[in-house]
């Protein structure tokens, strides 16, 4: 079933397969631009617009069920941008899948946002009986499942401590 431009299956293997489809017939349409004169800076733009964005969008919502394999196959596609001369170095697939969350969880943090409901209950900082304060302001979840523990606020929860 595809929702948002998301294949939501069992595994993200259909959502990476469309996702990399989709990279490499791009990939070619670039490569069929290169005589047209156009600069590695240029090529580096059309690059982020056309492939990298379209591997950003949803991230966070599937990025708990990419297996390393996943993860090499969408590195790859970077290195055949770069080798082919249509795109600048790029970071690894899991330095974006990091910015990436990095960057929602902050914005997440936001009573105004519309995941921050998604949050656990802030912890009060002067409650009687802690022995020192803590790096985070959450009360921290008991993880019991294995897709739970890899869904995007709770990996961001234990990973900004």
């Amino acid at each position: 079933m595809k929702l948002l431009g998301v294949y939501l299956t069992n595994s993200s293997a259909d959502h990476v397969n469309h996702l990399l489809t989709i990279g490499n017939q791009r990939l070619f349409l670039l490569s069929q631009l290169k005589n047209h004169g156009l600069t590695l800076d240029s090529f580096h733009i059309i690059y982020l617009v056309l492939i990298q964005s379209k591997i950003k969008y949803a991230l966070p919502s599937f990025f708990g069920q990419l297996s390393v394999m996943d993860l090499a196959r969408f590195d790859a596609l970077a290195r055949k941008a770069k080798g082919r001369g249509l795109a600048k170095t790029m970071p690894t697939m899991q330095q974006t899948i990091d910015n990436v969350d990095n960057l929602l969880f902050k914005r997440m943090k936001n009573p105004a946002h519309c995941l921050h409901h998604l949050l656990p209950p802030v912890i009060r900082l002067n409650s009687v009986g802690r022995l020192r304060s803590r790096g985070y302001p959450y009360t921290l979840p008991q993880i019991n499942y294995k897709q739970y523990k890899l869904s995007f606020p709770t990996c961001c929860l234990f990973n900004n401590i």
